[in-house]
């Protein structure tokens, strides 16, 4: 686990998950998720959140027990900034779920942020490393090759892979490909014009795996290879 109390917050990255107009081709990297637990007395956050619901309303309370925090109360559809709970196993702690591309300027996500640096004892609990890649066709031949490693395939009606998961769901290093393109579409997203084709090599890490992750990208990075032009999948 890494402790977070020493680190000064880095700026928002979200500017890399567009293109910049007229490139034909690029890559780009960011940190897409981040899932974050820290100290919070139950009577602390149970008296704090009466009041900051009156002072921002930002917040729709989950019959969960937890919270989500809204991007801007007076947007006619507004989107979820974090999600915010009580951990389930460990006495009054919390646990923040967000992705620092998204939103972090909004008055939801200048909060969360604002909140995120007072809290004591904060540690990952998982890290999301995200290569997306524009305009390569080609990459829709690559695959994770590591011997012993699992992998699960997503196809489209066309029986074309749309999603393959790499290791297993529940492990501390998990590795997602998928047609990214798709997904926006699908989601009805807009998508630039110099858009054309658009994948996503993502790293799920957990636990002790989160410590290691200049090794774990590169590993992953190592065995993203082309197997052959011919194969089915």
């Amino acid at each position: 686990m890494n402790n977070l109390d020493d680190k000064k917050r880095a700026p928002s990255n979200s500017t890399l998950t567009t293109p910049i107009s007229g490139i034909k081709k690029e890559y780009r990297v960011s940190v897409d998720r981040i899932t974050l637990t820290a100290d919070c007395p139950l009577e602390v956050i149970d008296g704090k959140l009466s009041r900051w619901m009156k002072e921002t309303h930002l917040f729709i309370p989950l019959s969960s027990g937890g919270f989500k925090v809204i991007e801007d109360n007076l947007a006619d559809t507004p989107e979820q900034v974090a999600f915010v709970e009580y951990t389930q196993f460990q006495k009054n702690r919390i646990r923040i779920d967000f992705n620092p591309n998204h939103s972090m300027t909004t008055k939801g996500g200048q909060w969360i942020l604002s909140k995120i640096a007072t809290l004591k004892n904060k540690k990952f609990s998982r890290c999301d490393v995200a290569f997306d890649i524009f305009n390569s066709p080609i990459i829709e031949k690559y695959r994770i090759f590591r011997p012993g490693t699992s992998s699960k395939y997503f196809l489209s009606a066309a029986g074309k892979p749309e999603t393959i998961y790499y290791g297993a769901q529940k492990s501390e290093a998990q590795i997602r490909q998928y047609n990214k393109l798709v997904e926006q579409t699908k989601k009805r997203k807009t998508i630039p014009d110099n858009i054309k084709n658009w994948w996503r090599l993502e790293l799920q890490l957990r636990g002790r795996k989160i410590s290691d992750y200049p090794q774990q990208v590169k590993s992953a990075l190592d065995n993203f290879i082309i197997l052959g032009i011919d194969d089915r999948f």
